[in-house]
């Protein structure tokens, strides 16, 4: 994927609306009820927002909502697969994010963010992006709070990053 840009608008991408092809498809996570923290009551409408947009952008979407560690990367990894080839490519995620380095993580809701063993029980951004590479088009939005269990600083970041 190429460029990072910050975006406050509504998807209507024009690449979006006229991607030419016969696959468009989509998976958008709403992660919300965590097992360690407060629910996040914007995660639920949000989500349900974004699948209706896509849907209406004709992107096949699947909606899915506070997965756990299993659950979360069957549903990443057929979206993958499905997305291999297709003409354009979209993942929504909304819910906790960690960044530990330069690497960035997405969470589960059944993840123990206090445990270091954890990291393995999380969804690596860059396994995302590599596979969304076999899609002529993609697109990947982030809505996360990322944070930090050890000194509850929560930093709240919206983050649109595309490749073609």
């Amino acid at each position: 994927m190429t460029g990072v840009q910050t975006c406050a608008l509504p998807i209507s991408a024009p690449s979006i609306a006229h991607a030419q092809g016969k696959s468009r498809v989509a998976l958008v996570i709403g992660n919300s009820n965590y097992s360690w923290e407060s629910s996040l009551p914007n995660v639920r409408r949000d989500v349900a927002d974004v699948a209706r947009r896509f849907q209406s952008l004709g992107l096949a979407t699947e909606l899915v909502q506070d997965l756990g560690h299993a659950a979360m990367r069957e549903k990443v990894e057929g979206f993958l697969k499905s997305s291999a080839g297709a003409d354009f490519a979209a993942i929504y995620f909304g819910g906790h994010g960690v960044q530990v380095g330069q690497r960035v993580y997405l969470v589960p809701v059944d993840a123990d963010l206090n445990d270091p063993a954890s990291l393995s029980k999380l969804v690596h951004l860059r396994d995302i992006r590599l596979g969304m590479a076999k899609a002529r088009h993609g697109l990947v939005v982030l809505d996360s709070c990322r944070n930090s269990p050890a000194a509850r600083s929560e930093e709240h970041t919206s983050e649109l990053q595309s490749h073609s």
